[in-house]
């Protein structure tokens, strides 16, 4: 039978397919999200959490755009951008109205508390590919990113900002350092390094998280971070480690934490099955 667990299958989805920072959190979380979400794929129906991150992603890609050429977008039209997006999804009429609500909320004091700060000197969602990033001496994959906005501190140099619509964490919760924490945030930062470093163009000076939502005191929080060679070095480790894993079927009896995780359960039918 052919079986979505032969290895030859994975191998070949595999190397076909770019490694993003989203697959490979998603791994570390869990494999068998990795497998079904990003490898083969099933359908998924966005979440209103999805729509929502993409409706602001969506307005501040365009305000920045517009910010970069000089065109000064009003917060009223960055609000009706949010709004537009959220509008023409496929979200019920009452999560439309909450998401609407609280877009409008979290992005006006957001154009509020930066207004006339902003670097008119950048890039909004850049986009790389590594192709050739060896695993060992038989295997190179494709590793690719999509940065939300690049500041050009000079010629060469640039901060590295990644807008976030959770609510606001705590350095040390980004970092990965608190009980629950996953370090996912951070590793994304790491992973843009790498990209940059492998690219060549640009030197990445720093690395933002840039929470759109305010804290539950109304404050709008930001995380710098200068990302360290030993970082980029550690997480080149964990690629190859994850890549070797993903290649020789080595999670097919690993299951995550999460008791209800219905990724597990699949792939608990799919081996039952066999």
């Amino acid at each position: 039978s052919l079986s979505i667990l032969n290895k030859d299958f994975v191998k070949s989805k595999f190397n076909n397919q770019p490694l993003s920072v989203t697959h490979l959190n998603n791994y570390l979380e869990c494999p068998w999200q990795y497998f079904f979400v990003n490898l083969i794929r099933i359908p998924q129906v966005e979440t209103k959490h999805q729509v929502y991150g993409t409706a602001v992603h969506v307005a501040l890609r365009a305000f920045f755009e517009a910010y970069k050429d000089e065109r000064e977008m009003s917060k009223k039209e960055l609000l009706g951008l949010f709004e537009h997006h959220i509008n023409n999804s496929s979200m019920d009429s009452g999560d439309k109205t909450e998401s609407i609500k609280k877009g409008r909320n979290a992005l006006s004091g957001y154009y509020d508390e930066y207004e006339g700060s902003w670097n008119r000197n950048l890039l909004t969602e850049y986009g790389i590919k590594i192709p050739n990033f060896e695993i060992d001496k038989n295997i190179a994959i494709t590793l690719t990113g999509n940065l939300d906005k690049i500041e050009l501190i000079d010629k060469n140099h640039v901060a590295v900002i990644d807008y976030k619509t959770a609510k606001p964490k705590s350095r040390n919760e980004i970092e990965g350092k608190t009980k629950d924490a996953d370090g996912n945030y951070k590793r994304q930062l790491v992973f843009y390094k790498l990209l940059l470093d492998l690219e060549a163009k640009y030197n990445m000076s720093s690395g933002t998280i840039d929470f759109i939502e305010p804290n539950d005191r109304g404050i709008y929080k930001r995380e710098q971070f200068i990302i360290e060679q030993n970082e980029v070095n550690s997480l080149k480790e964990t690629i190859k480690k994850v890549a070797k894993e993903i290649i020789n079927l080595d999670f097919s009896d690993k299951y995550c934490d999460d008791k209800d995780c219905r990724y597990c359960k699949l792939a608990l039918t799919l081996s039952d099955s066999q």
